[in-house]
């Protein structure tokens, strides 16, 4: 099983070359990720039903007591699958703070057949 990276793109990136890591200080106007978390709380029931290419949504908790930069992902029925990871969230929650806004798509889902299901996402900043 290979290991997926987070990795960020500037918009300036061709197929086959990217910046791997989170360590960056800006983020850029697209990446791939993963979403966090999603084995907690029975969100595992609700990820088989995604499809490729459906849009997920984005949603600020600061009010998150164990991190006040969580991005929480929900699915178009309004069931959270999970989060963004931490490293990620803690460049994008101020820039949503600011205003910035941004389109969450998944790329695939993992697992099942006994294994726990995961979720691939791209993220896009639209303005």
């Amino acid at each position: 099983m290979s290991k997926y990276y987070n990795y960020i793109c500037d918009g300036g990136c061709q197929a086959g070359y990217y910046q791997y890591g989170v360590a960056q200080r800006t983020l850029g106007n697209s990446f791939y990720s993963k979403i966090v978390g999603v084995t907690f709380d029975g969100r595992q029931r609700f990820i088989p039903g995604l499809s490729t290419g459906e849009e997920l949504q984005l949603r600020r908790e600061r009010w998150n007591q164990y991190d006040s930069n969580a991005i929480a992902v929900y699915d178009g029925r309004g069931n959270q699958l999970g989060y963004i990871s931490k490293e990620l969230a803690s460049n994008m929650a101020p820039m949503m703070d600011g205003g910035a806004h941004y389109r969450i798509t998944v790329t695939s889902v993992t697992g099942g057949n006994g294994y726990s299901y995961g979720v691939n996402v791209s993220v896009l900043r639209i303005n």
